[in-house]
């Protein structure tokens, strides 16, 4: 419990340097849930177990996944729409391998 608390503490610390930064960002907090909570591999929660760090939330994980999915979609748009052509075509080779990455994210996550 008390590393669940550090983690907090240090989650709270790195959220008031961003909002110092000026730099856009998104803090979220789940309470009840550990840290890395979203990895499903059988390694990820037998891990957390051990540390006495349980994390059943399925509500919080469908939360969390989705917030996410449309952070890397807002995030690949703005990249793809804010660089020039030849810029561009770099990124247009990189989807098929971002898709690939987000598949096998997906997979390790429901599994």
């Amino acid at each position: 419990m008390l590393l669940l608390i550090l983690i907090i503490e240090a989650a709270k610390t790195q959220e008031e340097k961003m909002k110092a930064s000026g730099i856009p960002y998104e803090v979220h907090i789940y309470p009840g849930n550990a840290h890395a909570f979203m990895n499903r591999s059988p390694e990820g929660v037998k891990r957390r177990k051990d540390m006495g760090m349980p994390d059943e939330d399925e509500a919080s994980f469908e939360l969390a996944w989705s917030r996410f999915k449309t952070w890397m979609t807002c995030f690949f748009f703005l990249l793809f729409f804010n660089v020039g052509v030849l810029d561009s075509l770099h990124v247009l080779q990189l989807i098929p391998r971002i898709l690939k990455l987000t598949t096998r994210m997906t997979r390790l996550l429901s599994a």
